[in-house]
Formats: structure tokens, C-alpha cells, sequence
């Protein structure tokens, strides 16, 4: 946060560290966490996670209403956790692709709770 202070050479408003500060505890959240959390409205609080995106603090994964933000690779990079960042990140959709296709070829056949399983998928 400092880092990211000292390069606007400002603060950063309340909202945001309200942002950093849910990522921080619970590494993925949408932007209806955040809106509760701010007491604003979801598209108020897309607007702080996508000005976040746009500085370089926060990425998005996925699209829509199913869009989850977590920390980039450079804050995990720059806290010394670059590991980290692989698992929360998690996989992309062709990483997956073959890790149901091993599977099933491995198993004969795979279930949707062992795909949410092995996929990591909420």
C-alpha cells in the first residue's frame, strides 16, 4: 500500500484499503462482498476492484457475475510469496481441460463433485 502511495503520489481512498483489506483475509472475493462491505452498490464497487486491477494490485479472474478478484503476482511477488500466487490464482481453463481429460482417461469416467474437486472450483 505504501509502495503503491509513494507511485501516485497520494493516498489511496478508504474504499480500496477496505478492498486490499477483505483480499487479504479471504484471498478471493466478488464485488457484492466488497459492496456490502463499503455500503455501496455493486457497480460502485466494481469501479474501486477494476481501479485496482488498473493499478497493478489486484487481478480479476473470471467474467460477469461470476468475476472473483485476488492479489496480483506482483504484490504476492513483492511480499516474498510468489508460490502463493500460483495457488490462488489456480487454473486456467485449459489446465483444467486436461486435468479432467487425464482423469477420465486414468478413471474411465469423472463425476462433477470429483471436477469441482479437482479443479478447485466453487
Amino acid at each position: 500500500v505504501l509502495e503503491e502511495e509513494r507511485r501516485i503520489q497520494g493516498t489511496l481512498p478508504v474504499d480500496s484499503l477496505v478492498a486490499l483489506a477483505l483480499i487479504r483475509n479471504q484471498r478471493r472475493i466478488e464485488s457484492s462482498a466488497l459492496a456490502h462491505a463499503i455500503q455501496r452498490d455493486a457497480a460502485a464497487a466494481r469501479t474501486v476492484l477494476e481501479r485496482l486491477v488498473e493499478a497493478g494490485l489486484v487481478e480479476a479472474h473470471g467474467v460477469k457475475k461470476g468475476r472473483t478478484y485476488t492479489f496480483s503476482a506482483r504484490v504476492y511477488r513483492e511480499v516474498g510469496q510468489p508460490a502463493a500466487y500460483i495457488r490462488q490464482a489456480g487454473f486456467d481453463p485449459i489446465q483444467q481441460e486436461h486435468m479432467v481429460v487425464r482423469y477420465v482417461r486414468e478413471n474411465g469416467r469423472i463425476s462433477r463433485s470429483d471436477v469441482v474437486d479437482l479443479c478447485h472450483i466453487r
